[in-house]
């Protein structure tokens, strides 16, 4: 149905029995459906056919949306190149890397699709050029291909690990493949689809096998080594479980005994996850899972990491997750979840200050002993804290999706630049002679597993945009602790968007509600870290201005419709510095 520029899809199941259907929707591909009933955003649609399953004498009806942001868990559909592009193998896989079809892969398909995947670092910029820097084959499995790209915009080049693989058709394969589609592939009379790897079966089978045996692979001018470490127990059949289409990096549960990561943006060097992971177990901290694997490209005296497995844990899912759940249940029942959050929170602080003891301590590898701040280190993070703070500032200019209040609050920041700038200074300059430690350094409740009302500490790369170096230096730990205090405001933002428009009593009472449950979860984590339900270290402020400015140029770039969050955030902080007060 189409009126006055709306397209509303109806979709009715007359049989006693569910049903499922694959629907034609190509010519509206690129929208997103948003079902009306309960206003649930569903997966974009394609060039392929979309599938939708309907209970017995069910009905849905959905806005095809050209604005409404797709699911977070949903992988992009194919695009338009997968229906333009067949690939013809003779016989092999790596056939697609050879000659015109090297062309076509790196001018007109690769351009397009990673340009929507969610791992591309660089969603604001153009891409300029795709190149294919390596295809190594996996031990065994013919159809599948560790594929490294280097992708190049205006700001530089990257290089990117996508692995290639087949999902033939007729056979069973992986739920993201068919999603994750960079073209089709015909092999004589059989056809299929060129797709991530990562997304199929033998993928994960291949992995586990080749860190079994400590399989070494010759790749360019150097070598990929599979190694294996600690309890290694797993099988090459054991079953796969994704636990997302698509992050920063791409994850798999295996056998529910390892969670292997493949790494996408990679760089050669000392790879903070990994080592972090190493060093924090070796000194006994349980709250962390243990390495079981690594695989590495080796060039001379250069190692590049480009996956790793750890030891899974059972869980009910990340803290973000958790909380979010906690925080939307307490809009409809007030005393829903709040000691439980609560309890959680205070335990979140509780192991993160362990582990920041842990980390403090003295130790004999240069890499994790303690140094104390010297001066010019004090003023390098206050022009740090300050150049992220231009950047936010200079984006909250330029945005156009910014309501009154949020115009306001951005007004407030450019009123008061100098002296906002100044208290950053002056901030910084109060941070001689603290503490240096390694830290998590890009921690938030999506960061930590809920495992009963344990905390587990994952991913601990450090910032994806940072250089590794960078990511490997040592800070004052309260970037952690803001981290968190952040991810927890973040959490009760996304309730509070969540509920309805509507000026009716109950919302008003709900966002009341979440507004106290999060100051209840934050003082819990400040008792827990610090002893103390208001924190205590005016050090924290500044850290917390900086990660809301990073957040400010993160959404900036990838989700400009949620520039409003981190910018009240940072008109708050940024207000308390000075005295002032937001509208």
């Amino acid at each position: 149905r189409e009126y006055q520029g709306e397209t509303i899809l109806c979709v009715a199941n007359l049989s006693r029995s569910a049903q499922a259907v694959e629907l034609n929707l190509s010519d509206f591909a690129g929208r997103t459906p948003v079902e009306l009933s309960g206003e649930e955003a569903f997966p974009k649609i394609g060039q392929l056919p979309y599938l939708l399953t309907l209970p017995p004498y069910g009905f849905s009806w959905f806005m095809l949306s050209e604005d409404a942001q797709a699911p977070g868990w949903a992988s992009a559909a194919p695009g338009e190149a997968v229906e333009r592009y067949t690939f013809v193998l003779r016989p092999d896989l790596g056939d697609i890397a050879l000659g015109a079809n090297r062309g076509v892969l790196e001018g007109d398909v690769l351009p397009e699709y990673i340009a929507q995947r969610r791992w591309f670092g660089a969603k604001d910029e153009a891409i300029s050029s795709v190149e294919l820097a390596r295809v190594t084959p996996l031990p065994v499995e013919t159809d599948l291909l560790l594929g490294e790209v280097v992708v190049t915009t205006d700001s530089g080049s990257a290089n990117y690990m996508l692995p290639f693989g087949i999902a033939w058709e007729g056979e069973q394969h992986g739920r993201f493949a068919s999603n994750l589609a960079i073209a089709r592939v015909r092999r004589g009379r059989t056809v299929g689809l060129l797709t991530d790897g990562f997304a199929l079966a033998p993928f994960a089978n291949a992995v586990v096998a080749a860190m079994r045996d400590g399989a070494r692979i010759a790749s360019g001018d150097g070598e990929i080594r599979f190694a294996n470490e600690g309890d290694f127990d797993l099988e090459s059949g054991d079953e796969a479980e994704w636990i997302a289409a698509e992050q920063s990096n791409s994850t798999m549960i295996v056998g529910r005994k390892a969670v292997v990561k493949l790494l996408r943006k990679v760089a050669p060097g000392i790879h903070p996850d990994v080592e972090m992971v190493r060093y924090l177990t070796a000194q006994g901290f349980e709250n962390v899972p243990p390495m079981l694997g690594t695989v590495t490209r080796c060039e001379g005296e250069e190692e590049t990491l480009l996956m790793m497995a750890q030891r899974f844990v059972y869980n009910q899912g990340d803290g973000w997750q958790w909380m979010l759940g906690a925080l939307e249940r307490s809009a409809h029942d007030a005393q829903a979840g709040f000691a439980n959050a609560e309890g959680l929170a205070e335990n979140m602080g509780r192991r993160l200050a362990e582990m920041h003891a842990l980390l403090a301590r003295d130790s004999d590898d240069v890499a994790f002993a303690p140094a104390s701040m010297s001066d010019d280190e004090g003023f390098q993070l206050g022009k740090r804290v300050t150049a992220q703070f231009e950047d936010a500032l200079a984006r909250l200019q330029a945005s156009e999706r910014l309501d009154e209040s949020e115009r306001a609050n951005a007004a407030l920041l450019s009123d008061n630049r100098a002296a906002i700038i100044g208290r950053i200074a002056a901030l910084a300059e109060m941070s001689a002679g603290r503490q240096r430690t390694r830290i998590h350094g890009d921690l938030h409740l999506g960061q930590i597993l809920v495992a009963g009302n344990e905390a587990m500490f994952i991913d601990f790369e450090g910032e994806p945009a940072r250089p590794l170096a960078e990511r490997r230096s040592k800070d004052i730990a309260l970037r952690d602790v803001a981290g968190m205090l952040r991810s927890f405001d973040y959490a009760a933002a996304v309730a509070m968007r969540n509920l309805p428009t509507a000026a009716e009593p109950w919302v008003d009472e709900a966002r009341e509600t979440i507004a106290a449950f999060r100051n209840h979860i934050i003082a819990a984590f400040n008792t827990g870290y610090f002893g103390d339900p208001a924190g205590a270290d005016p050090l924290l402020d500044l850290f917390l201005l900086e990660k809301a400015a990073y957040e400010v140029g993160y959404e900036a770039a990838n989700r400009p419709d949620w520039i409003g969050v981190p910018a009240t955030a940072l008109a708050q902080v940024a207000a308390r510095l000075i005295g002032k007060e937001v509208t």
